[in-house]
């Protein structure tokens, strides 16, 4: 997924390649927001409700995009294409304890 939206100029880090995976989800987010960056994942259970605990502690939040359990992991182009569209739906950058669903985008 990362490669596929960096192919189409969208600018993606993943924890992995970092060496970040091992870190507790508010450190990524506290991360994330502090790079300037919205936080991709598929914890619906708690990125909503971290977020809300962000906002609560007035600590920083670049926003965080919800991969949806709908769409499968195999399924790089589908989460591309809704990286692609979420990028250029905000191209100012999601705003700050904004918590968004990616949606469906079919091919082109």
């Amino acid at each position: 997924m990362t490669q596929a939206a960096r192919r189409s100029r969208i600018d993606v880090l993943s924890a992995h390649e970092l060496g970040r995976y091992r870190l507790t989800d508010a450190d990524q987010l506290l991360w994330a927001a502090e790079q300037g960056r919205c936080m991709v994942t598929r914890d619906v259970g708690d990125f909503p409700r971290l977020s809300r605990r962000f906002a609560a502690s007035h600590w920083p939040h670049a926003g965080v995009a919800i991969v949806p359990s709908s769409r499968p992991d195999r399924d790089i182009g589908g989460i591309a294409r809704g990286l692609i569209a979420l990028s250029q739906m905000y191209e100012e950058g999601l705003p700050s304890y904004s918590v968004v669903y990616l949606r469906a985008v079919g091919r082109r």
